[in-house]
């Protein structure tokens, strides 16, 4: 099993869908993207230890091998960088 865990935290999610005034967008991207064969696996909402975080759950096979028992790592925090140009496949 190879898996580890992105936190994203909730102020992450709320930059990624608000909308400016005046018909103005705010467009963000991640610069430090996950392996290309990653795949998701789970969501959860994380209140224990860190409130307001949700831990996505994704598997790769350049992840370290776990063995029963292992933590899952947590991956490098998401950098976020916004955008001044519209994404192909989302323009008008």
């Amino acid at each position: 099993m190879r898996r580890a865990i992105l936190e994203i935290p909730l102020t992450a999610l709320d930059l990624m869908f608000i909308k400016q005034p005046e018909n103005s967008e705010l467009h963000l991207e991640i610069t430090n993207a996950l392996p290309e064969d990653a795949k998701f696996l789970s969501c959860h909402y994380d209140f224990r230890n860190r409130p307001l975080v949700f831990q996505l759950v994704y598997e790769s096979s350049e992840f370290a091998e776990l063995c029963e028992g292992d933590r899952m790592p947590v991956l490098p925090p998401i950098e976020l960088r916004r955008i001044d140009y519209l994404i192909p496949q989302y323009e008008e």
